[in-house]
């Protein structure tokens, strides 16, 4: 310590405010990148936040629907009709456009579109209490998010 002191009082007054300025250039710089790092963090997690809270938001308005799709098919009646006409039918009553409808025995493959994909779930359920088994079911969001299609498999129980 005392040998950095001599060294020190031996510089000239320029070379002192050189090393000064130095230093001080170099501690911005670190604690610049530190601040850079940590707000670059923060706003990734602040948008990692507002999608999250959007899904939570979405999950909440559909639990609701959840609850009105617990198996209430015990006081509702199997139509007698053939099962093409009968999911043309549910397609209808849910305000669905039936865009294919292919059958191959028992089993069916649909593709509806509709402006709420609420609509495509509750078509499952009222197939589901027509006795109708679902297989698959992919539901998607349209580009201008005004649209959902839908396309669901089922297997007919008879």
């Amino acid at each position: 310590m005392v040998k950095l002191m001599q060294l020190w009082s031996a510089l000239q007054q320029r070379e002192k405010i050189t090393i000064g300025s130095g230093t001080i250039l170099v501690l911005l710089t670190a604690l610049y990148l530190i601040v850079a790092d940590i707000w670059a963090e923060r706003s990734t997690l602040l948008q990692e936040r507002t999608a999250l809270l959007a899904e939570q938001m979405w999950m909440l308005e559909q639990s609701g629907l959840a609850e009105q799709l617990l198996n209430n098919c015990r006081d509702k009646q199997i139509l007698e009709l053939p099962e093409t006409d009968l999911l043309e039918l549910l397609a209808s009553r849910n305000q669905l456009q039936l865009t294919v409808l292919q059958a191959g025995g028992t089993n069916f493959a649909l593709q509806l579109g509709g402006a709420d994909g609420n609509d495509i779930l509750r078509f499952i359920h009222q197939s589901a209490c027509q006795g109708f088994m679902l297989t698959s079911v992919q539901i998607e969001k349209g580009e201008s998010g005004a649209n959902y299609t839908g396309r669901v498999e089922f297997r007919h129980e008879s």
